[in-house]
């Protein structure tokens, strides 16, 4: 089982821009959409060199298989290009399923959160 490590001091390549909602994560077409633009993010970033992407999950409360599939396609797509895929702030309810399914080692997971 993997921990969260405590973000002291924000990276400068926390994606605060990134906007999603739960409803990005549950229903397919917009899964789908979110898993282009992820791609896109993911582009930019090895374009500037920087090496991982973190993802504010703090208002994210259930995801459905179609969003946890664009999660492991853009994470496969990000570690074949050296990039880290990290998750912060993520709901018990949301970890849990990472859990259930055994994808809680295929990611990475961080809290800003004192305490977590």
């Amino acid at each position: 089982m993997s921990h969260f490590r405590q973000i002291e001091q924000p990276d400068e390549d926390l994606e605060t821009d990134f906007k999603f909602s739960s409803r990005d994560l549950v229903v397919g077409s917009k899964a789908r959409k979110l898993g282009i633009r992820l791609t896109a993010l993911i582009d930019d970033k090895k374009a500037a060199e920087i090496e991982s992407v973190h993802l504010p999950f703090g208002h994210i409360d259930r995801l459905s298989s179609a969003g946890l599939n664009e999660l492991i396609a853009a994470n496969t797509y990000a570690r074949n290009l050296g990039i880290r895929i990290v998750l912060v702030d993520v709901q018990n309810t949301v970890r849990d399923v990472f859990e259930l399914t055994r994808l809680e080692r295929m990611f990475d997971f961080e809290s800003t959160t004192a305490g977590v």
